[in-house]
């Protein structure tokens, strides 16, 4: 059985498998603003396959014939068969050119992988500490960011989405597997974070009160200036990870700038093609942003010096700030390309020349696309 037999059988009950996704999808998204809600999807399966006209034991079979000559023929997470049922429905309606229906099944997927990855995370969820954690999210995060949970993984799904249509309307096995690992690992970022929140306030003192470190101070930004900087955060965090743009401009000025080899500042920005690094990259440049005082400040010349500035910082009373995360990311990187126990014996000067070639190289790329 192949992918073109699975979807002639699914058009004998397309009608209602559509209706079916849409409001079953619309049901638990609405219910996910209630603390603690993890979507109980399993529920769905039987009829799902049913609907698809398919068993478990056909929908296996395709698992095992689609994936048999890959590298993941063995990895639980590619071939679980719900994954790869949604994946199939999606297929079935971009074909259709039912755009609402596919849509709706992608963000039914990333409804799956939330659940998930949350009960691995916060199995045991108390939901006066959930609500309080929700509301102590850095806003640098994407459930801060999007405003609800909900809308975070629709944000999510139809990223996913438009880098992937086209994979998925070919059927290109490899890309598939990229698509799986993608959406769940970004997903996984964001509630991993979520709950070091989380478990930082439930072991708190003094109840369920956000603890001082995650207070916000006042912003220098209007709330004008905010949107307009986190609707360009996000496209260049998308750029960078998704797309794996490089900003050859960005990078030879911040080579220029920093002395590192050309090896390394090649390397670096390479590997920072990789979604995994999203949160890290999208963080780094909101704190960026939170000393200026206008989006066009960046355009000025005294642009290097403020980067200069922030990286030049000894000590913070803030729990998060620029250098603090530059440093985690590029640490991160050097360990992407196994070049991080040749960092850690760099010396003091070159480990911040190399910092500083990740602090000017991603905001450099930001600077581009306004200046």
């Amino acid at each position: 059985m192949n992918i073109e037999e699975i979807k002639e059988g699914i058009s004998e009950k397309g009608r209602q498998l559509r209706s079916y996704i849409i409001r079953v999808t619309s049901e638990e998204l609405s219910q996910l603003s209630e603390p603690c809600y993890y979507p109980k999807l399993h529920r769905y399966y039987y009829e799902l396959l049913n609907l698809c006209k398919l068993t478990e034991k056909e929908l296996k079979i395709f698992i095992k014939d689609t994936y048999f000559d890959t590298k993941a023929r063995h990895f639980l997470l590619i071939n679980e068969p719900y994954t790869n049922l949604i994946l199939i429905m999606y297929k079935y309606f971009l074909d259709g050119k039912d755009l609402v229906a596919a849509q709706t099944c992608m963000i039914f997927l990333h409804l799956k992988f939330y659940s998930s990855v949350m009960n691995i995370n916060i199995k045991y969820c108390n939901p006066p500490v959930f609500k309080a954690a929700l509301d102590n999210v850095s806003r640098a995060h994407l459930f801060r960011r999007e405003k609800t949970i909900a809308n975070s993984l629709m944000y999510l799904s139809d990223q996913i989405s438009r880098a992937y249509r086209k994979d998925i309307e070919e059927w290109d096995v490899e890309r598939i597997i990229r698509l799986i690992q993608e959406a769940r690992s970004r997903i996984s970022q964001s509630v991993k974070s979520f709950a070091k929140i989380y478990y930082d306030i439930a072991k708190g003192k003094g109840g369920y009160k956000a603890p001082p470190e995650y207070e916000e101070e006042e912003e220098p930004f209007s709330m004008q200036a905010e949107e307009q900087g986190r609707r360009l955060i996000d496209g260049v965090v998308q750029d960078i990870t998704m797309y794996k743009n490089i900003d050859l401009r960005a990078r030879d000025e911040a080579k220029k700038l920093t002395k590192i080899s050309s090896t390394t500042a090649k390397r670096l920005t390479e590997v920072m093609g990789n979604p995994k690094f999203s949160e890290n990259i999208s963080l780094c440049l909101s704190l960026f942003l939170r000393g200026l005082k206008n989006i066009s400040n960046l355009c000025k010349s005294d642009y290097f010096d403020y980067v200069r500035g922030l990286m030049a910082v000894k000590r913070s009373t803030k729990p998060i700030y620029f250098k603090q995360e530059v440093n985690k990311l590029t640490k991160l990187l050097c360990a992407e390309f196994r070049y991080l126990s040749t960092y850690e014996k760099l010396s003091a000067q070159s480990k911040f020349m190399t910092n500083l070639f990740i602090a000017f190289y991603i905001t450099m790329f930001l600077r581009n696309k306004v200046c």
